[in-house]
């Protein structure tokens, strides 16, 4: 198989869902695309899995995942979840999780979590990161700190609500 042969093009198509190898995506509607590197441009998907990279370009993406590396430009997704690095410019995500790094340069997201996070200029929610590079004038509604502190106090709530829950449960079964 030559290596032409083993990248899928698909342009001006509605499908449900799209299984290739390295697969570039233009104009279209797809519900799911899986595949190794994948790219897709003015585009609208539901989702994409892949074992390589992903490259989004002005497009609407519900969900990312792959081992690899995703870079999004003037694009969105619902949530990103990636082994490797993530590179934004010029869009964001509601949920960015990564094993590696994530940079933001101009965008934003509900939730941050990475080993690393730099953001240039955006909006951020919550930023959960050991290191985090955060240039002024990005607005931030909680940093690593706050964030922990945030976490510990839920977590408090929580462990807090289903102890009670547990006694009133058997206190009911008693009666």
């Amino acid at each position: 198989m030559t290596e032409q042969e083993q990248h899928e093009h698909v342009a001006n198509v509605t499908l449900e869902g799209l299984e290739a190898g390295d697969t570039s995506i233009e104009t279209s509607a797809i519900g799911s695309i899986s595949g190794r590197d994948v790219t897709v441009s003015l585009s609208a998907v539901g989702g994409v899995s892949a074992s390589g990279g992903v490259r989004v370009e002005r497009a609407g993406i519900g969900g990312i995942f792959t081992t690899g590396d995703v870079e999004l430009e003037q694009a969105g997704a619902g949530a990103i979840f990636v082994e490797g690095d993530a590179h934004i410019s010029n869009g964001g995500s509601q949920w960015m999780l990564a094993a590696g790094d994530i940079s933001v340069q101009t965008g934003g997201a509900a939730a941050i979590v990475a080993r690393s996070v730099s953001i240039k200029e955006g909006w951020v929610g919550i930023v959960a990161s050991p290191h985090a590079e955060i240039a002024e004038g990005v607005h931030v509604v909680l940093d690593p700190k706050g964030a922990a502190i945030f976490g510990a106090a839920l977590g408090s709530l929580l462990a807090l609500g289903i102890a009670l829950a547990m006694s009133w449960r058997s206190r009911w079964e008693c009666e």
